[in-house]
């Protein structure tokens, strides 16, 4: 008898535990990812869930890729605590990240991404049938820059279609050098040390200076804040060639390489071309500035 008992009770509460209710969404969903409010009114057609299992359906469609089915969303933690079982209406899901799937349309490499992308309209999500299908246009996506792009759902039975904008951003990632700390205008130059090669996505990287090995040739016409990549239009060039101190010079040929001294009638920054006095001959040359104080001489 006891043990009749306790086996309805262990049913019972088996039972109790493992309530079900459902949740219809769509075939296909396109999703963009974002850390705001999710959209809940363009993927869930209809539910008797709880908000709270509505809500953690909705946070699993944005943290997916690929199929989503009843097995899977139910092995969910938040699902299994919840004591639900939710049926999902289609059994198989096919989630997709948009800014991936519009990677993968454009044939744009792993280093190239897309921000800031919105539709006009505000919604987070595209929802679409079986007999859907989506199609992307875009002028220039294959170029960095802010874009226009055009969502096209058809339906080639029902002989419908609809078009929905987005605005977004192109970016491609590049190494640029990133400052450890503040540097000042005040500082006669840049040393390396206090710069990183980091990983940044930008639109325009030839704006970048990336020459670490160049830093000293250059000090900052600006603050420059920790973190911030450092831009060619930030550096001023420093003179490393003073006029009328004598400077090494290097005499190049192509069987020839001499060592010498010159006096600069001008001062020079690195790469710029200067007028250097020989000593001994009173004779002029010209160079271009490559260090402090050394001149490289063409023959």
């Amino acid at each position: 008898m006891k043990l009749t008992i306790a086996l309805a009770l262990f049913v019972f509460a088996s039972v109790a535990h493992s309530k079900e209710c459902s949740i219809e969404s769509y075939d296909k969903i396109y999703y963009i990812p974002t850390k705001g409010a999710k959209d809940h009114k363009s993927l869930i057609k209809e539910s008797n869930c709880p908000t709270s299992i509505q809500t953690a359906f909705i946070s699993k469609i944005y943290q997916s890729s690929g199929l989503l089915s009843s097995n899977v969303l139910n092995y969910d933690a938040r699902f299994k605590k919840s004591g639900y079982t939710v049926r999902l209406t289609p059994n198989r899901i096919r989630v997709s990240n948009l800014k991936d799937s519009l990677k993968e349309k454009f044939n744009l490499g792993s280093l190239w991404s897309f921000s800031k992308l919105k539709l006009v309209n505000k919604m987070t999500t595209l929802g679409l049938s079986n007999d859907d299908s989506l199609s992307f246009g875009c002028e220039f996506c294959h170029t960095t820059g802010e874009k226009n792009i055009s969502f096209v759902i058809y339906n080639p039975i029902k002989n419908f279609s609809k078009t929905y904008w987005a605005s977004a951003t192109v970016l491609v990632s590049t190494k640029v050098l990133i400052p450890n700390r503040s540097i000042s205008p005040s500082e006669p130059q840049l040393a390396p040390s206090d710069f990183k090669l980091k990983s940044l996505s930008v639109t325009r990287p030839e704006k970048y200076f990336t020459n670490i090995e160049q830093l000293v040739f250059y000090k900052v016409n600006k603050p420059i804040s920790a973190n911030d990549g450092l831009l060619f239009t930030d550096l001023v060039p420093v003179n490393l060639v003073s006029a009328g101190t004598p400077t090494k010079i290097i005499l190049r040929s192509k069987t020839l390489l001499v060592e010498g001294t010159a006096i600069p009638s001008q001062s020079g920054k690195f790469g710029e071309v200067i007028r250097l006095r020989n000593p001994k001959t009173s004779r002029m040359i010209t160079g271009k500035v490559v260090d402090f104080n050394k001149v490289m001489v063409d023959l």
